[in-house]
């Protein structure tokens, strides 16, 4: 699993600490690598804590069935998570074999927010792709598609 880096305060703050990596807007993932998680019984939360929270979805009883077994609705367990924080940061918590990529890696895939500062680390190098450009530093990011377009097609 990779996605950009998080910043400790990702939403628009300026802290230069970075917690981690995956953000899930601009992100790969290894399809089998996700299923054999979300359908494995290594689980972060306990038995009663995953039947507690099938009971609060409206699953057919077969689903209900699987669901208490596997991680499926594990995320869920904590209000308001998005399911980029439960891959990037829960998921391997209770699974060892599932692998997210460092921000060291990360940030030579994708830039999120402050990207002209994720640029500067990644020592001026564009990324692969950049999530939310227009919500974070627009100009900055314009400049930057800008000029690498003039040096890829020169008149």
């Amino acid at each position: 699993y990779i996605g950009a880096p998080w910043f400790e305060d990702w939403d628009g703050g300026k802290s230069d600490r970075i917690i981690g990596a995956g953000n899930g807007g601009f992100s790969l993932r290894r399809v089998p690598q996700i299923i054999r998680l979300l359908e494995s019984n290594e689980r972060r939360y306990g038995r009663l804590r995953s039947t507690l929270s099938a009971l609060r979805h409206p699953f057919s009883r077969k689903n209900w069935a699987r669901i208490t077994k596997q991680n499926t609705l594990h995320y869920k367990q904590i209000p308001l998570l998005n399911e980029d924080i439960w891959f990037g940061i829960h998921a391997p918590k209770s699974a060892d074999w599932f692998r997210v990529a460092p921000w060291q890696k990360a940030i030579q895939f994708a830039f999120d927010a402050q990207p002209g500062r994720l640029f500067e680390i990644n020592q001026y190098q564009i990324p692969t792709g950049i999530h939310a450009w227009c919500k974070y530093e627009p100009d900055f990011v314009r400049q930057l598609i800008q000029a690498s377009s003039a040096t890829q097609n020169p008149d």
